[in-house]
Order: structure tokens, then C-alpha cells, then sequence
């Protein structure tokens, strides 16, 4: 679970470096608040389930995940943007 965290982590780390090189700072921002608000409130319904804290390391994991996703998307508009000009 903490190695697919890691990784999950790592990958996205890649797409933000990327996405702060072209100053896009407000993407950024908006999605820290969206990823966030999502891994508070899935760590709070998942911990008060029969998970306990497995669930909050579930919430952790698609933390990451969605960070990922939403990272790779900007990414890529940005990218065949620079392909465009």
C-alpha cells in the first residue's frame, strides 16, 4: 500500500513540476483545494466505516490519485498547446 502510494506521489510530482515551469499557478491552486476537500472528507466518512484507518490510507491513496489525473490532463492540453504554436 505505502510502495503504491509512493509511487502515486512520485508520478504526480513529475506533472506538477512540469505544470509550475509554465507558471500555471492557478491551476495549482485549484487543484490542491479540489484534491484536498476530497481526502478530508473521504478520511472522515472511511475511518468511521469497518476500514478504521485502512480507509484513511484509502483516501490518501486517491488523494494522490486525483492529483495525478487531474495533473496529466493539464499536462497534456498544455503540452499539444506548445505543439500548436
Amino acid at each position: 500500500m505505502i510502495l503504491l502510494a509512493c509511487y502515486i506521489t512520485t508520478s504526480a510530482t513529475y506533472y506538477l513540476a512540469v505544470i509550475r515551469g509554465f507558471r500555471d499557478f492557478k491551476f495549482l491552486a485549484i487543484r490542491n483545494t479540489i484534491s484536498s476537500l476530497l481526502k478530508i472528507i473521504l478520511a472522515i466518512v472511511l475511518a468511521y466505516t469497518p476500514l478504521g484507518i485502512f480507509g484513511v490510507w484509502i483516501s490518501h491513496l486517491i488523494y494522490g490519485f486525483s492529483q495525478k489525473v487531474l495533473s496529466k490532463q493539464r499536462y497534456i492540453r498544455i503540452y499539444r498547446n506548445e505543439k500548436k504554436t
